[in-house]
């Protein structure tokens, strides 16, 4: 997929909601601890050959790795600390996890897959196995956003 354009279909209502959850779940996060910024539907340019800009559905940027000029208009020049891709029915598993394999290439610290109809969430780090955890989990920030813990459940619909 480096290189060429891809056109995917508009997420449904349920994607729109999931998102709405999780971003307002790191932002009052974020609330009590600066730590960086929450951003959504934002591109980042993984890659300048091929050019490879990727558009996750939530991304976070740590303070440290925010642009010097604050933010800008543009993509953003590298991977984010933190990219949640939340699967809808027109993605392909092998196109999620080469999503991820991306992200992680390009710097990213963390990565997470969200299935909604599985209920589940695959949870990825550079150089780490990856880990499957379901909506009976907690999912912790790890070192990027730490002290983040959420229960999985409140970010699945009934």
């Amino acid at each position: 997929m480096r290189g060429r354009l891809v056109r995917e279909p508009a997420p449904g209502m349920r994607h729109a909601w999931q998102c709405g959850r999780i971003v307002g779940r790191i932002s009052r996060y974020l609330d009590e601890e600066a730590l960086g910024l929450v951003l959504t539907e934002m591109g980042f340019i993984l890659a300048r050959n091929p050019p490879t800009v990727r558009i996750p559905d939530i991304a976070f940027i740590a303070e440290a790795n925010l642009p010097p000029e604050g933010i800008s208009a543009g993509f953003g020049r590298r991977a984010p600390d933190l990219a949640v891709e939340i699967v809808s029915p027109a993605n392909a598993t092998t196109e999620m996890r080469e999503k991820a394999i991306e992200y992680l290439a390009a710097g990213a610290r963390a990565v997470r897959v969200i299935h909604p109809r599985r209920r589940e969430v695959a949870a990825c780090r550079p150089g780490a196995a990856v880990r499957i955890l379901t909506d009976a989990d907690v999912l912790d920030g790890g070192d990027v956003l730490p002290g983040l813990r959420t229960p999985l459940e409140e970010l699945f619909w009934r």
